[in-house]
């Protein structure tokens, strides 16, 4: 297979020729010393005016308009490079997208939205009316988890979020059939969450078999 290093220099070489600026500017984040602000820079350019993410942020997703998804995700890479700065603009910007009650029905945002099915995309972001683009965990436990650690403590936003989260805890120990991505959301809540629950799901989703 060759050296370590050896690989690293593929997939470097791999990664400039084809990835997008946002990934590129990832790679050097984890891989060349580079720093978080490039990554934020070039994450501005997917923000909308409302302070939501669109234009693809969630590559599988071309939808230009605000989504939540696309601010999740937009979201897990601040987490990824470790951006604590509450005042950013960015911050800022999703919180107030966030409070804009977009895309939020049921005390849940919607994992799809209408807006999806008139752009390119992957089937799993198709928007149906059967289900209102409905999810129990994902990408509302990570946004609660968002505004918990950045929104104002007295703000409206921050008391929802509570409140969801108090309805999201009692659900998620009656709940035995997640799916890995709702996984991933609430483990970004782990501190909230009780552990044994929170193990065993993720335990659940683990593929074990090899042959698979």
């Amino acid at each position: 297979m060759g050296s370590r290093n050896e690989i690293l220099e593929k997939a470097k070489s791999w990664m400039y020729r084809n990835a997008r600026p946002i990934t590129l500017a990832r790679w050097k984040y984890h891989f060349e010393q580079g720093n978080s602000e490039e990554v934020i820079d070039i994450l501005r350019a997917y923000q909308n005016e409302d302070g939501g993410f669109g234009h693809g942020v969630e590559a599988d997703s071309w939808n230009p308009n605000s989504s939540p998804i696309e601010t999740n995700r937009a979201i897990e890479i601040l987490r990824e490079v470790g951006d604590e700065d509450k005042h950013s603009d960015v911050i800022e910007g999703i919180l107030r997208y966030l409070e804009s009650g977009k895309n939020f029905k049921n005390k849940r945002w919607q994992i799809t939205v209408p807006e999806n099915n008139n752009y390119p995309h992957a089937p799993w972001w198709t928007y149906y009316e059967d289900t209102d683009g409905y999810s129990d965990y994902n990408p509302t436990a990570s946004l609660i988890e968002f505004i918990l650690h950045f929104g104002d403590s007295e703000s409206e936003l921050y008391l929802l979020a509570l409140n969801i989260l108090e309805e999201l805890k009692e659900d998620f120990i009656k709940n035995r059939n997640l799916t890995m991505h709702e996984v991933i959301c609430l483990t970004s809540l782990e501190e909230y969450l009780d552990d044994e629950h929170l193990y065993k799901a993720i335990d659940s989703v683990i593929e074990k078999d090899y042959s698979k």
